[in-house]
């Protein structure tokens, strides 16, 4: 499709169709059409490297959420 992206987001959905299309769907729709296409949201798995763990003590929330992807089924 001509996209630089390791996997399809919502909001890589909102764009490409408002540029390819000219229309404008919401994050819930496009969220529901990549449901619809069969495939599945996951999230990445934590695997910390050493700097985040010597962290880990000090703060737990602070998780890289930038794996998140929509997967086929």
């Amino acid at each position: 499709m001509g996209v630089d992206a390791p996997a399809w987001t919502p909001a890589l959905v909102q764009q490409y169709l408002e540029d390819s299309y000219d229309v404008h769907y919401s994050i819930t729709s496009c969220r529901r059409s990549l449901n619809e296409a069969g495939l599945r949201y996951q999230n990445r798995r934590y695997t910390p490297d050493k700097a985040a763990v010597d962290e880990h003590a000090e703060s737990r929330d602070d998780r890289d959420k930038s794996g998140e992807r929509w997967m086929p089924q």
